[in-house]
């Protein structure tokens, strides 16, 4: 994210495990089995995922909707 042409925040977004194998079991994904990395197993999320947890709704069948905040201080 970028306010007045400056870099102020980079981040990524981590799934609840659930909801990653909800999506992993339908469609093109479904073939190619289960994700192996967990968000505990993810180098990016080793100090835990309370501030990158997005808020989801929805059923991979139908469709997922995700919601993040993110604090940025200027």
């Amino acid at each position: 994210m970028y306010v007045n042409a400056q870099r102020v925040k980079v981040t990524q977004i981590a799934f609840p495990e659930n909801i990653s194998a909800q999506v992993y079991s339908q469609g093109a994904y479904a073939s190619k089995g289960q994700n192996t990395t967990t968000n505990a197993r993810d180098g990016v999320f080793s100090d835990g995922v309370d501030d990158e947890l997005a808020t989801v709704t929805g059923s991979a069948g139908s469709g997922l909707t995700a919601s993040l905040t993110i604090g940025i201080s200027v």
